[in-house]
């Protein structure tokens, strides 16, 4: 086995800067309470998309889920305690049969600022973004046009480097992982995640048995490094974005279906909207 720390010092760190590599080495705890924090408010979709880090499309029938309008309220009043912005993704948020609602509930907490990640579509055609002239929502639109690719975050890092500890996946993502470095942690389907695609993993492989217990005002990413690494454990090895510098970041086309390797292919639930590699097929980095 590769020894950790002779590993780890090879490794040329370019995604992260020094102050942040530093935090996430030593300081786990704070970095995870300065990350962004984004709030799913479902996992339904009405795209597809190959490589999407919410795995959205691949879920059965019986695992999409809808926040009540009670459970986002609750959410928006226990997180802005600890941050003074909240972004709201899905899935697809607008797909929220009670989406209308959730607008008005976002444009009232106006001591709050909310990023709305959507893809701009209702069904099939464009939305008109409201216009309340409100300064705390702010709409990002990703349309995902046929020329767009995404990292192929679900070959898991364990089919291509046939390392078996899951520790050594999670030290290797605090160096190299833009995700963690960068990204949100998430409050989903009712648990905590010191990251959204761990979080996916989790309520795709395990319904969500390794999430953590939300409770009334407590800081639901208030956690010591050893529950961090705990829980990062359990999923880092199943993603690609620890190898981020390894593997060729334009090899998963948007509008293909996503690619995986054997680890995350066996226990999926929707086999045929997937397209399963060999480790020779996985295009790597010059």
């Amino acid at each position: 086995m590769i020894k950790y720390k002779k590993y780890l010092n090879s490794i040329k760190i370019s995604n992260c800067s020094k102050k942040q590599l530093e935090m996430t080495k030593h300081k786990l705890s704070q970095h995870l309470l300065e990350k962004r924090w984004i709030l799913p408010i479902t996992n339904a979709c009405n795209k597809i998309c190959g490589g999407c880090n919410e795995m959205c499309g691949l879920f059965s029938k019986e695992k999409i889920w809808f926040l009540t309008l009670e459970e986002i309220e609750r959410y928006i009043n226990l997180i802005k305690n600890y941050k003074k912005e909240l972004t709201i993704i899905g899935g697809e948020p607008t797909v929220h049969p009670q989406w209308n609602e959730i607008v008005e509930i976002l444009y009232k907490h106006n001591d709050i600022k909310f990023r709305v990640n959507t893809n701009g579509r209702l069904g099939h055609k464009p939305f008109e973004i409201p216009n309340r002239d409100a300064k705390n929502v702010k709409y990002f639109v990703d349309t995902h046009p046929e020329e767009q690719t995404f990292f192929p975050g679900f070959i898991a890092a364990q089919d291509v480097l046939r390392i078996e500890d899951p520790k050594f996946y999670w030290e290797k993502a605090k160096n190299d992982c833009p995700i963690w470095s960068l990204e949100g942690a998430s409050i989903y389907n009712n648990k905590a995640y010191f990251c959204e695609n761990a979080a996916a993993f989790d309520w795709m492989y395990n319904n969500g048995k390794n999430g953590w217990i939300i409770e009334n005002d407590k800081n639901p990413f208030d956690k010591t490094e050893r529950e961090i690494s705990s829980q990062a454990e359990k999923f880092c090895y199943r993603c690609g974005w620890c190898l981020y510098k390894e593997l060729n970041r334009d090899q998963q086309k948007v509008h293909e279906k996503t690619i995986v390797t054997e680890t995350n292919f066996k226990e999926l639930d929707k086999k045929n909207l997937v397209k399963i590699v060999s480790l020779e097929d996985i295009e790597k980095n010059d």
